[in-house]
């Protein structure tokens, strides 16, 4: 049961594509004969599964694992070698042992079960750190956070994008149609977008002392003094 949740969970997170330390790589599932608290030599793929090579797990890498062996097991991370043979170091983030939950690193028997999968101390770690999606996500719910920063330099087909630094523009239909920098708000383009519609119009228009309504650079300019609208 604990093998098919962690694997659930594991797929379940597979989508995110974030950069972390640490990764997470499908079906793999294998015993070792390591007995004690030391590091994990790979043994053979359970039926069904892969070993880290079969998936070309990168020598180096961090993964996520989890190890049972016989009701006991461990939750943690570590480092993939590949070396004769593979192994798997280990840094516990959480165990059972006996049926008490710790952080104490489970002392193999020589007949244990590991995976590699996505933990529950990945899912909260990774909802707690900013993240960065490389290619396009779809989400069917609520999604909040503290900020959202787009990274991609052209216009999305609708949504935001960075056109060049310190400037965010909105796109529709594949066009910028507005674009905020740190001294104005402007369509995307000189003669783009209109502010309001015949059937939909803006309340009010609020400017502060100083305020100047140009039209066509220059052509008709008001500007406000205190008291003096000069046309």
């Amino acid at each position: 049961m604990l093998k098919r949740v962690f694997l659930a969970l594991g797929l379940l997170l597979a989508f995110v594509g974030a950069a972390e330390a640490c990764n997470s790589y499908d079906r793999v599932y294998f015993a070792t004969t390591t007995a004690g608290t030391g590091t994990v030599d790979v043994g053979t793929a359970e039926a069904g599964y892969g070993t880290p090579a079969d998936v070309s797990v990168p020598s180096g890498s961090c993964v996520f694992y989890v190890i049972e062996d016989g009701s006991d097991y461990e939750i943690g991370e570590g480092t993939y070698t590949d070396a004769a043979p593979d192994t798997i170091s280990r840094t516990v983030v959480q165990s059972s042992i006996a049926g008490v939950v710790g952080t104490t690193t489970l002392t193999l028997t020589g007949s244990a079960k590991m995976f590699i999968s996505a933990t529950p101390a990945y899912a909260l770690g990774f909802l707690s750190r900013a993240q960065t999606w490389s290619a396009a996500q779809t989400f069917s719910a609520t999604v909040t956070g503290l900020t959202f920063v787009p990274t991609g330099s052209a216009p999305p087909t609708n949504g935001m994008f960075l056109p060049a630094a310190n400037t965010l523009s909105f796109a529709a239909d594949s066009d910028e149609e507005l674009r905020l920098t740190v001294t104005a708000l402007s369509p995307g383009a000189d003669g783009g977008n209109s502010l309001g519609t015949t059937a939909l119009g803006w309340n009010n228009l609020f400017g502060d002392t100083g305020f100047v309504f140009n039209i066509e650079n220059g052509d008709w300019v008001a500007t406000h003094t205190v008291g003096i609208l000069t046309v």
